[in-house]
């Protein structure tokens, strides 16, 4: 099995922090965190009427089952949100809590949000006892049916 060092890695999808992670950091092999807002559902602004236009792979992706299993998915984690720091920004904070994680892509789309995330990462990773929770959470929910990027997904 060869290693990516780049890897879908967010709250939602963390299988490569329990296959990869530990042995990335043991060869001096730094991670680069895509996709680390779960493709848009840790936004906080996805909601179960939410489309995507025809020529967005969430399209393909994101309909009514799987849609609504990731919103309520999202909805687990709402308990992240504190004054002053969005879901977004915890999932961010989330993304860099691992020390083989060197870089993340989170995708900002305007510089309000490039900042609003890079104070994120100025805050610095999420406290034990939340990662707990979460990996938790991975391990007895998300990890059955999280799907955050086109890949297995069927195009007709």
């Amino acid at each position: 099995m060869g290693v990516n060092p780049d890897s879908i890695n967010n709250i939602l999808e963390q299988r490569p922090r329990t296959q990869v992670f530990s042995l990335a950091a043991q060869h001096g092999v730094g991670i680069l965190a895509r996709v680390p807002l779960a493709s848009g559902a840790l936004t906080g602004r996805w909601t179960r009427e939410t489309t995507f236009a025809p020529d967005d792979w969430r399209s393909l992706v994101f309909t009514c089952e799987q849609l609504e299993r990731t919103l309520s998915y999202a909805d687990a984690v709402r308990f992240l949100e504190e004054p002053g720091q969005s879901l977004a920004e915890m999932a961010v904070r989330f993304a860099f809590s691992d020390p083989a994680v060197s870089a993340a892509i989170p995708g900002a789309r305007n510089p309000q949000q490039a900042e609003a995330l890079m104070s994120a990462w100025r805050v610095g990773p999420l406290p034990e006892d939340t990662l707990k929770r979460l990996e938790g959470l991975w391990q007895t929910t998300f990890s059955r049916h999280i799907q955050t990027s086109i890949q297995g997904a069927t195009v007709n």
